[in-house]
């Protein structure tokens, strides 16, 4: 238990709320100061004359004179053809002069001027007792009215047009029955109108992704507009319809420079995630920090993932390893309520699981260990050592013709077909002044191992509401929980995995009991998953945001968003162990034998719980400030944010438990193995935040941004941590000699630099604190004392990443073909190292700022897309590589350990001897012998088949004769770092859709040991991998064999480039067949508004791969080593519906 007093002061907070006042006048002064100087200079007057040229060409002069923009509702009013004689005309009068007399109008917004037709008067068609009136409103998606919408009865010639207020009144016929409505930049919508005399609408922007408006750091943008390093992901294609349980495992190929990592495919398990090489990053869910495991795919809208200083900078603490963005669902005003569901019924099965030896591989692989100890490692003449030294030529005859067991552990433990369900249900819908949504989700997903525990499930609820009180004030609230539970039994790996072949799963000699081989050295998995152990995790979480927006003035708004997460976890783990039998194998005469059963001891059970609650309350003040003029915008916001932290937790545990029964803490016993503990921390920080973005013209591109925070994690006096970023872009196709390009959409380029800090430190490892021992001897017995804890370090302060970032959009032929590229150098200064102390200091090593490293490398994505009548194509790839480097150890020595740490070369580069394959023969190990002398590797291995290490170089430089760990060792990997790799391919034929998902890495190496695969029995007591077939043979000897010589025991192998091996790969991530159900036969229905099925597969299969293992079972992306819970192939068949 750790003991402190007091709470750390921050900062003083009258002097914060001042300065922060303070601030806040100043930049709305300045703002104001600018919106009279930029409106100053626009009071210009128009000259041109012109004969039968086009509007288009006509407004193409007033724009370089005043500098608007302009949009035409329709290519027919731009290439009407005009003449224009005028000479210093004021410009509205210009407008007039110019549009009225060809019936078109004109309004300005935003620096844009729109050009539309004058709404004419509907001629009536049918007789007064034929009509119905019909009335409304239409809005876009911020509830903004619209004008200039053409409003059409579907099916004749009447239509009108929306007035300045977005209102429209059609007169139609009683029989029609739908009306359309369309305008230019929106797509078009029909709806049906049964009996309503009242239709209000919301327009969708069509979907031109250079217009995409995508989430950015306290904010959005359009794409076009942004500066810095975001890419955006279309939940589209990487969630919806994948039998996935969560946000990351969609991810993975989808976007380069984000590496998703899976370390086994367990149930509840979740893939890592990290960007450009660094650590985790920071999750924010709808704007506060969150976990992914608790999204429920199907209720995620929209996904940005932020990878420079210049996006995340504005998240200051935390946020040096990048930022992942989550938008969930909502509603939108003026939209008719609307439900959704979707089902998804799946089965899963393994991808790959090692193989391993059957009866006959593994009894004549172990008698050619035996003969190799006899002859290669103990010198016995070949002519009189035993050849069936552990089993008999007849046996081995007797096990070919099927005599005996042949038990196929791995897919007996693994070869379940579990089944998984998911199932979502949503609400949408808005008013003229709220929206709001509703969402419920689950998952059950059964695991593959045998075992009926093994388990996961998840409960979603998602509520949000949003409403405009007044004109001036909205207030919001988004509510969210989640209760997910994990199942996991303890699969024995490695060893376990590794039993003889030749004894069966449970005893055939009379009890019936689970039974274990050779005394028990040879595990039975499966008895292993079904003794009834468990470890069992209880996760809820309640999330609920309270929002509030007051507008000001025009273009200013104020925000206060206020957010609270708590997070308890409950833990039950149960060890157990049941009677199980114990048999033996006589490899001479080929008999099976029983020794007496093997009967549960209650000492051998254990049950243990704990239990952690963590609160954060999270508060947001900002003040956004919106204006625009001519071709000036200028969007900031200026903000204030606090947090705190607060976490508790215990845990206890009993032993000796009679039966497993009843599992309760009061059945266990007192005397021994009773433990118990507690845990608790509390932080804050505070935040100051700010950013400015400037458009002039949609060509020149600026923003910048700063955080400055305040963390409880140091000491008075390195508390604050300030953190800017500056970012430009110059867009050149809205320059003059490129603007007319109508091939060319945007050929942009862009440049950030910032800085980002991380409070990666323990909390209070500033304070010198002291824990309770176990008591002093003393004259009654043992009295209770305090020790010191650790050795405070006062200095501690922010490890800081200083980013660069360069990149290149363009796109062309309407989108057909788009590229971004970018290359990057993250520098990390202050990072955490232990100080070097001396062996007789007492307490652990002190953490100290001093390393610091690079990361730099490239990223790439290409997109085509088509459409040719009713068949559409999109193919989008992207590649990335990273490389490091360290730039300085602190005045710390370089460390030549299995990883080297060394100043100038790569991060956790493998290091180790210089291999020249194996040693094939006798000659050939003579002479090694004799020309070398061994001071550090293994003399135990200087035999034929063992690995043959080089000597590269000498106190001299050069090779003297002596293999020594100084100068002989080197890094045995490649410098290049991995190229990552990921794509997806979509194909469309009118309602039928079929995309596929991939990713991979290539150049890809790993140390292929671990777990004891490289020895081919385990030290002896288990069966060997089928790989293991491929060693060394003395009789067929090959220098470049998989695997060294078969022995029978433990091998300490050196560490050698021997066992670098390429494991690269490209995989199929999803495959999914979707068919949408016609429109008109829903609307035949009446019911429903859309529907659609599909058919979908994860981890389908792998297309490519370079691993020396991949044919015997061993997966490439998890590599070779200890053997753990294999990924899961799923095949789902689902359906979605609106109605």
């Amino acid at each position: 238990m750790n003991v402190f007093m007091g709470k750390p002061k921050i900062v003083n907070k009258m002097n914060l709320i001042r300065l922060l006042f303070r601030a806040k006048i100043v930049l709305l002064c300045s703002f104001l100061l600018t919106n009279q100087l930029m409106a100053a200079g626009n009071a210009q007057t128009i000259s041109a004359q012109t004969k039968n040229t086009t509007l288009r060409e006509v407004m193409k002069i007033i724009q370089k004179q005043q500098g608007y923009s302009f949009l035409f509702r329709g290519d027919h009013i731009a290439e009407k053809h005009i003449a224009v004689q005028m000479k210093q005309v004021g410009y509205n009068d210009a407008m007039r002069m110019i549009l009225d007399e060809y019936g078109l109008s004109w309004t300005l917004e935003d620096g844009i001027i729109t050009v539309t037709e004058k709404p004419k008067k509907v001629v009536d068609q049918f007789s007064m007792t034929q009509q119905r009136i019909i009335t409304g409103k239409v809005v876009d998606e911020s509830g903004n009215p619209l004008k200039g919408v053409t409003v059409s009865a579907v099916g004749e010639t009447v239509a009108t047009v929306t007035d300045d207020e977005g209102r429209y009144q059609i007169a139609i016929s009683a029989a029609t029955k739908e009306l359309s409505f369309t305008m230019l930049g929106f797509e078009k919508q029909t709806f049906s109108l049964g009996q309503l005399a009242s239709l209000n609408i919301t327009l969708i922007p069509t979907t031109n992704a250079l217009d995409e408006v995508i989430a950015v750091g306290y904010g959005t943008q359009k794409k076009r507009s942004v500066t810095s390093a975001v890419a955006t992901i279309n939940p589209k294609e990487a969630l919806e319809s994948r039998p996935i349980v969560s946000v990351q495992q969609g991810l993975s190929g989808m976007t380069p420079g984000l590496n998703i990592t899976q370390t086994n495919g367990r149930p509840g398990v979740f893939q890592g995630l990290s960007i450009r090489g660094n650590g985790s990053p920071i999750v924010l869910v709808d704007g506060f920090v969150s976990s992914l495991a608790d999204v429920d795919p199907s209720q995620v809208a929209e996904i940005s993932v932020l990878k420079d200083a210049a996006s995340a900078a504005i998240y200051g603490l935390q946020a040096a390893n990048g930022v992942i963005l989550i938008t969930t669902k909502s509603g939108r005003k003026n939209k008719p309520i609307e439900f959704t569901y979707g089902a998804q019924a799946s089965l899963q099965g393994y991808t790959k699981i090692p193989k391993m030896a059957n009866t006959v591989e593994y009894m004549e692989l172990r008698n050619k260990a035996d003969l190799n100890e006899q002859v290669y490692i103990n010198g016995q003449d070949l002519a009189t050592a035993d050849p069936f030294a552990d089993f008999s030529q007849d046996v081995i005859q007797r096990a070919k013709a099927g005599e005996f067991f042949d038990t196929d552990w791995s897919s007996i433990l693994y070869g379940q077909r579990a089944r998984q369900m998911t199932q979502n249900l949503g609400l949408t819908g808005g008013s003229e002044k709220s929206i709001y949504s509703l969402a419920l989700g689950y998952i059950d997903q059964k695991g593959v191992n045998i075992s009926d525990l093994d388990g996961f499930k998840r409960y979603n609820l998602r509520a949000k509401l949003e409403t405009d009180v007044t004109n001036w004030l909205s207030l919001g609230a988004n509510t969210a929980y989640t209760h997910s539970s994990q199942v996991a039994v303890p699969v024995e790996n490695g060893r376990a995995l590794r039993a003889v072949p030749f004894y069966p799963v449970n005893d055939h000699l009379g009890t019936g009991l689970y039974a274990v081989g050779d005394g028990g050295t040879s595990q039975n998995p499966v008895l292993t998953s079904n003794d009834g152990s468990f470890a069992k995790d209880l996760r809820d979480v309640l999330e609920l945001q309270l929002n509030g927006k007051v507008k000001l003035v025009k273009g200013l708004q104020f925000e206060e968003n206020v957010g609270v997460r708590i997070l308890n976890f409950n833990g039950k783990d149960w060890n157990n162990v049941i009677d199980h039998a114990s048999l033996e194998f006589d490899g001479e005469t080929g008999t099976y034998t029983a020794n007496p059963n093997v009967i549960a001891q209650s000492a051998s059970r254990s049950l243990l719980y704990n239990t952690n609650r963590l609160q954060v309350i999270t508060t947001q003040s900002l003040l956004r400030y919106e204006w625009g003029s001519n071709e000036h915008h200028i969007n900031s916001v200026l903000g204030w944010q606090t947090e705190m932290q607060k976490a508790e937790g215990f845990n206890t545990q009993r032993q000796n438990f009679l039966n497993d029964a009843v599992l309760s803490l009061n059945l266990g016993g007192v005397e021994a193995g009773l433990t118990n503990g507690s845990n608790a921390f509390e932080s804050s920080n505070l935040s100051a935040l700010g950013r400015v973005s400037y458009d002039y013209g949609g060509r020149y591109l600026a923003e910048v941004s700063f955080r400055n925070d305040w963390s409880s994690n140091f000491a008075k006096g390195y508390r604050s941590g300030f953190f800017p970023s500056l970012s430009l872009g110059w867009n050149m196709k809205e320059e003059a000699f490129l603007v007319d390009k109508t091939w060319l959409n945007l050929l942009k380029l862009r440049g950030s630099w910032g800085e980002v800090g991380l409070d990666n430190v323990s909390p209070l490892a500033f304070i010198q604190r002291v824990s309770q021992n176990f008591g002093y001897p003393w004259t009654a017995g043992l009295e209770s004392g305090l020790v010191i804890n650790n050795y405070a370090s006062p200095k501690l302060t922010w490890e800081t990443h200083r980013k660069l970032n360069i990149g290149l959009d363009f796109s062309l032929f309407d989108g057909q073909f788009s590229m971004t590229a970018d290359v990057f150098r993250n520098r990390r200064y202050n990072i955490l190292a232990e100080a070097q102390v001396a062996q007789e200091f007492g307490l652990a090593a002190p953490s100290v700022n001093r390393r610091s490293q690079e990361y730099k490398g490239w990223e790439l994505t290409l997109n085509h897309q088509h459409k040719v009548g009713d068949f559409h194509y999109r193919v989008s790839l992207n590649a990335s590589n990273i490389r490091s480097k360290w730039l300085s150890l602190g005045g710390e020595a370089a460390n030549y350990t299995d990883f080297l740490r060394k100043e100038g070369y790569p991060v956790d580069m493998q290091y180790g001897y210089i291999a020249d394959g194996l040693i094939s023969n006798q000659s050939e190990l003579d002479a090694y012998k004799s020309n070398h002398t061994f001071a550090g590797p293994n003399t135990s291995l200087l035999y034929i088949g063992a690995p043959k290490l080089k000597d590269i170089s000498g106190p001299d430089g050069v090779p003297d004769g002596r293999i020594d760990a100084t100068y002989d060792r080197d890094i045995i990997n490649h410098k290049r770092g991995d190229f990552i790799v990921g794509g997806q391919l979509s194909v469309g034929y009118k309602d039928f859709n079929l995309t596929s998902t991939l990713s991979g890495v290539f150049d890809r190496n790993i140390y292929a040991v671990g777990g004891q695969s490289e020895m081919q029995f385990s030290g002896g007591v288990g069966n060997a991998f089928a790989v293991h077939m491929e060693s060394f043979d003395p009789d067929q000897p090959n220098k470049n064999a998989t695997y060294p010589l078969v022995r029978s025991g433990l091998i300490n192998y050196d560490r050698s480039s021997y066992w670098m091996r390429s494991a690269s790969y490209l995989r199929v991530r999803n495959i999914n067949l979707s068919y949408r159900v016609n429109d008109k036969w829903m609307q035949k229905l009446g019911v429903l508004n859309k529907a659609s099925i599909f058919a979908s597969v994860e981890n389908p299969f792998i297309i490519w791969d370079n691993f020396f293992a991949s044919s015997y079972g061993w997966d490439p992306e998890l590599g070779i080593g200890q053997v753990d819970y294999p990924m899961a192939r799923t095949f789902a068949l689902g359906l979605n519906i609106t109605f």
